[in-house]
């Protein structure tokens, strides 16, 4: 039978099988945290805490929406499942329970979503033979934000630290994590926080509106952000990049497209390969980097202190007569 070898003390209602209770139950929780990313059970949503990015003041509000909306440009500089190695393995076995689980039984049918296809049209405007990859504007927050790579291959959604301060947040509205993200110039980063921000795709008649939850990281980049498959699943996206084109499921149910910005993707190359020639350690946490700044700075602060005394000792002859008798008498002890 598919539950051989369970926990038959523990029952779930929602698996209608052996092995964890109903209250543990992590598919039953990513089901409503989808529903909820979807609109559904707002009533439910608590308030939100102080953490929360703050809202804009009453005369900002009532001016029009495009006026509020900033853009930022280039900058120069999670796992879905498991927030670190030790909630990753509880991942898989989960992944088997439930494979397990639907060879038994039918298979669930996948929320459902109109057929996509991309044609000839798209690859119009793209110069080819390329190797480019996807890189798009999209409205993050209150601001439009260009650069941002569309990467199937990441298991987060990244927001580069810059670009978080640059929509006019701090670090008080990011929730601090404790694991690494692997993958940054081929070392971990720890990454500031996370943050939950709205994200709109496409233009307003034909957008996808969501809730985003991003990783805030400090280390040099050529884009904007990451979008990663956490957005891409929740858009219900397809992604091509030989066409610079993702086609995404309207919040009306139908598929709508959204094109790459060829010249973006290859000034963000280049932008990368000069950024290779100026790597750092970033797997140090943020608290550290944090203490390592200020005392490079009070280094600098006392370098430029020492410099403008010994300015002010150079343009009095007595005391640079003083100061040479004495360091005579200590020519073994210091190099001319």
């Amino acid at each position: 039978m598919y539950y051989k070898g369970r926990d038959k003390s523990k029952w779930c209602e929602f698996h209608d099988d052996y092995g964890h209770k109903i209250d543990d139950c992590k598919d039953l929780k990513d089901g409503i945290e989808d529903l909820i990313r979807r609109g559904y059970f707002t009533q439910y949503q608590a308030r939100t805490d102080r953490k929360t990015p703050p809202r804009e003041d009453e005369n900002s509000n009532r001016r029009p929406v495009k006026d509020r909306i900033t853009e930022i440009h280039v900058i120069s500089g999670g796992p879905t499942r498991g927030d670190s190695i030790h909630g990753a393995k509880p991942s898989l076995k989960e992944v088997r329970h439930q494979v397990n689980y639907n060879n038994a039984r039918k298979w669930l049918a996948p929320p459902s979503m109109s057929s996509v296809a991309f044609t000839s049209e798209d690859a119009k405007g793209i110069v080819y033979p390329h190797d480019d990859p996807l890189v798009v504007s999209l409205q993050i927050s209150n601001a439009m934000i260009h650069r941002n790579l569309v990467d199937g291959g990441s298991s987060a959604n990244i927001l580069y630290k810059e670009t978080f301060e640059k929509m006019g947040f701090d670090e008080t509205c990011l929730k601090p994590v404790s694991y690494p993200v692997i993958g940054f110039t081929g070392v971990s980063v720890v990454p500031e926080g996370t943050v939950k921000l709205a994200v709109r795709l496409g233009e307003v008649s034909r957008s996808k509106d969501l809730m985003v939850e991003f990783l805030v990281v400090d280390v040099p980049a050529a884009y904007n952000a990451i979008i990663g498959r956490p957005l891409i699943h929740d858009a219900q996206a397809i992604v091509s990049t030989y066409h610079l084109t993702m086609i995404y499921t309207s919040n009306d149910g139908n598929p709508e497209k959204i094109r790459g910005n060829q010249e973006s993707a290859r000034a963000c190359y280049l932008t990368a390969l000069k950024h290779s020639d100026h790597k750092r350690p970033t797997d140090t946490p943020p608290s550290e980097r944090k203490r390592i700044r200020l005392e490079n700075k009070a280094k600098k602060d006392l370098s430029m202190e020492t410099s403008r005394q010994g300015r002010q000792i150079s343009r009095d002859p007595a005391q640079r007569g003083r100061l040479k008798k004495s360091a005579w008498k200590r020519k073994d002890l210091i190099e001319w």
